[in-house]
């Protein structure tokens, strides 16, 4: 309940069906904090309130220790709350805002940050049409190159370390390579007999790696095309790749819920990890350190302990995940095909918040000319210093948040 000084009851809402624990108005009066006992669910939850209006903006669902009170901090930048079992917990008030929306495709599938981090790598395409990838000014958002064509949708998009190639990987069976200064085509590596779902870079090494349909794993020279590695294991559609940090090991994923481990000085399977029955695992990105895995799955992310190859961490609360990002020791980015994205902390996948990709269309169904698609989330960039976000989706905009 909200009430005027003179005693007059001015607004009153209902959160949640359990007790209110502790509220608390930021400085500029634009937000109201409120703890809150889950009930029944016994999820306890800080809801953030537009208090002139009611209406919720973001909630917070924490562990099950009751909080006992909140707090802004008098910048009104962070959120503070203190729980029965004597932790402390801070929140960042503003979440990432999306400063840019461009339309880049009719459809896209992949992006990537360059290693500089000034420019963006977006492929789209239509099945049955060319694909193309385009190259953006990372700040600006003007368009600076479109690289050629493929002979169908860009699936994956990624630049060498060196930032002197960029490999776009599409239904084609292709993975073409080119100079993204220049524009110039540098070579095909035509190893796949069907689409390549995903293509990455080793760090230190000279060496690539692609997957997909074929189900099938190749590591080749980018330089040459000369093919180091066929890697054959996988008994469905390999969906992504990554290289360990020191290049020893190669981690790739599949539709047959299976996570495996390659050696990359001799090419033998190091180690299989199950993912469990009925598990469809889409996306898959290391931890800095190479400790933890993280992939993305169609009802949940999980973290996995490198060493053990056991399941650290699991959270469910953001499902169909198809894209997943991480570029510092802190934040984790999903975007999944209900057209949201999600950031979580790392340690623990506690979740930050929920970004949204648009306005009206990110509701419902996205109408261009006389095509219908559900908006969802294909493709997610962070930049090398972490602090910008970058997605692609079915809508065909690419979208930064800041």
């Amino acid at each position: 309940k909200v009430w005027s000084l003179d005693g007059e009851e001015k607004k009153s809402w209902s959160g949640q069906a359990a007790g209110v624990y502790g509220v608390s108005y930021s400085p500029d009066g634009e937000s109201l904090a409120s703890a809150h006992e889950g009930g029944a669910l016994d999820a306890n939850l800080v809801i953030l309130w537009n208090p002139e209006k009611g209406e919720r903006r973001y909630t917070l669902e924490l562990a099950k220790e009751r909080i006992r009170s909140v707090a802004f901090a008098p910048t009104g930048k962070a959120l503070v709350a203190a729980d029965a079992g004597g932790r402390i917990r801070f929140w960042r008030v503003n979440p990432p805002e999306e400063d840019l929306v461009i339309q880049a495709h009719i459809i896209g599938y992949s992006i990537a940050y360059s290693p500089t981090g000034d420019e963006i790598a977006t492929g789209g395409g239509l099945r049955g049409f060319t694909g193309e990838v385009k190259l953006w000014d990372a700040k600006t958002g003007e368009s600076r190159r479109t690289l050629g064509t493929h002979k169908g949708k860009v699936l994956a998009v990624a630049y060498a370390p060196t930032g002197d190639i960029l490999a776009s990987a599409s239904e084609d069976g292709a993975v073409k390579l080119w100079n993204p200064k220049t524009g110039a085509e540098r070579g095909v590596f035509g190893g796949h007999t069907k689409e390549v779902r995903c293509v990455a870079f080793a760090h230190e090494a000279r060496l690539a790696a692609s997957a997909g349909a074929d189900q099938t794993v190749c590591v080749w020279d980018p330089d040459t095309g000369a093919e180091r590695f066929r890697l054959i294991g996988h008994e469905r559609y390999v969906m992504a790749v990554a290289f360990s940090p020191d290049d020893s090991t190669l981690f790739s994923i599949g539709l047959d819920a299976t996570i495996r481990l390659w050696d990359m000085s001799t090419g033998k399977e190091r180690a299989k990890w199950d993912g469990g029955p009925k598990t469809d695992i889409r996306s898959l990105a290391l931890s800095l350190d190479g400790r933890t895995l993280f992939t993305g799955e169609a009802s949940q992310v999980r973290a996995w302990d490198v060493a053990t190859g056991t399941v650290r961490h699991t959270n469910a609360r953001h499902d169909a995940i198809f894209s997943i990002a991480v570029r510092n020791d802190r934040t984790l980015a999903t975007g999944s095909l209900n057209g949201t994205v999600k950031l979580w902390e790392q340690d623990g996948l506690r979740e930050v918040t929920t970004l949204t990709a648009g306005d009206s269309e990110r509701k419902g169904w996205v109408a261009r000319s006389q095509l219908n698609v559900p908006l969802q989330i294909k493709g997610l960039a962070l930049s090398p210093d972490g602090n910008v976000l970058a997605g692609i989706g079915t809508d065909g905009r690419l979208r930064i948040w800041r």
